[in-house]
């Protein structure tokens, strides 16, 4: 009689470990796909417990505002030549984010850079390339990840900076990142919209570093440089960004069924949604070839758009807190605005777009 109980007892634990959910490539995105997310503006929610069989409550989370990304085909970015073997791409903080979809995962290969003086994109590949998901990864796995990628171009022209002309050059613009992603839980996650059994949770823990230089003409030239670089990183946003992510997967969805952003200490939340499923009504975000950068932004935004003729910024009241009429060198500043949540309308002479933005100090 043990003897039996304890098969039964073995089937059972096997049976456990089989349903858990393991990321594959069933799970990756294709161009046309939209991930529709619910953020929490104040978010009062916690990661959790690591480790097996566990119980995550996000009931409380808050459905403060809706937000849309449309996973597009690269053939609408005028560099995808230079990436053949993008799958599809994102809007990303300079411009769009190619990703590869491979066998063995999904890697971030290359981004486009707006170039301000020619109003036309350039492309910056990654090297090395960003692992954004390994296959098959599952509770106890874990992958590490380096890569970087650095662009300049010549921006040759005279703007007012705070009443001081400053005449630039060129832009140069570079991103590195570290990141360990490990695999360390697995049970049931509770949204306001729907239970996920057998979730799989996933921990990045990432330093990424954004760095804007400008190089000012040397007036004494062809004695010494041409220009001289000068760092403006931390004006604009830019510099070092620690932060631990913790996402949620489970096989009723591609995309993460909810996830939660930390700053280094791991328990300052700076970002914070759940999957809303397919849209029902709700009111999205439009993402198209216009962006803004950097975002999060502590300073200064710059636009990325040709013909830009104006730039209103709404909290999520809707209030306008601030409107800025063809804005000088495509930037405006937003040190006056508190830490928050607010969305960014733009409009040029072909559309307007909006799209959220995210104020950190």
């Amino acid at each position: 009689m043990k003897k039996i109980l304890l098969i039964v007892g073995l089937l059972a634990a096997v049976s456990g470990v089989e349903a858990q959910y393991v990321l594959t490539s069933a799970a990756a995105p294709v161009a046309g796909d939209i991930n529709n997310v619910i953020i929490d503006t104040l978010p009062q929610v916690s990661k959790g417990n690591s480790g097996a069989n566990q119980t995550w409550d996000f009931t409380n989370f808050d459905l403060d505002q809706d937000y849309s990304e449309t996973y597009e085909d690269p053939s609408i970015s005028s560099v995808s030549s230079s990436f053949p073997d993008a799958d599809y791409i994102t809007q990303g903080n300079f411009g769009f984010n190619f990703m590869d979809v491979t066998p063995t995962g999904i890697n971030w290969i290359g981004v486009s850079v707006f170039n301000f003086g020619t109003g036309q994109e350039e492309a910056a590949p990654l090297d090395p390339i960003e692992k954004m998901y390994v296959y098959s990864s599952s509770f106890g796995s874990s992958f590490n990840s380096t890569s970087a990628w650095r662009h300049a171009y010549e921006y040759d022209t005279t703007i007012d900076n705070q009443g001081t002309p400053l005449d630039i050059d060129s832009l140069r613009f570079s991103y590195s990142s570290t990141k360990e992603v490990s695999y360390d839980g697995w049970g049931t996650i509770t949204t306001p919209l729907k239970s996920f059994p057998e979730a799989l949770r996933e921990r990045t823990y990432q330093i990424a570093t954004n760095t804007f230089e400008i190089c000012i003409h040397n007036p004494t030239y062809p004695v010494g440089p041409r220009c001289v670089y000068q760092d403006i990183s931390e004006f604009i946003g830019g510099g070092t960004d620690t932060s631990i992510t913790y996402n949620w997967y489970n096989g009723a969805s591609k995309f993460p069924v909810a996830s939660i952003t930390y700053g280094q200490d791991d328990e300052t939340i700076q970002f914070a949604y759940i999957n809303a499923g397919q849209p029902d009504g709700i009111n999205t975000v439009v993402k198209n070839s216009t962006g803004i950068y950097p975002n999060p932004a502590s300073s200064m935004v710059f636009i990325k758009a040709s013909g830009v003729e104006s730039v209103s910024v709404s909290d999520l009241q809707g209030r306008v807190v601030k409107s800025v009429n063809q804005p000088i060198g495509n930037s405006i500043d937003v040190s006056d605005l508190q830490v928050g949540h607010y969305v960014v309308s733009v409009i040029t002479k072909d559309a307007t777009t909006t799209q959220p933005l995210q104020i950190l100090r």
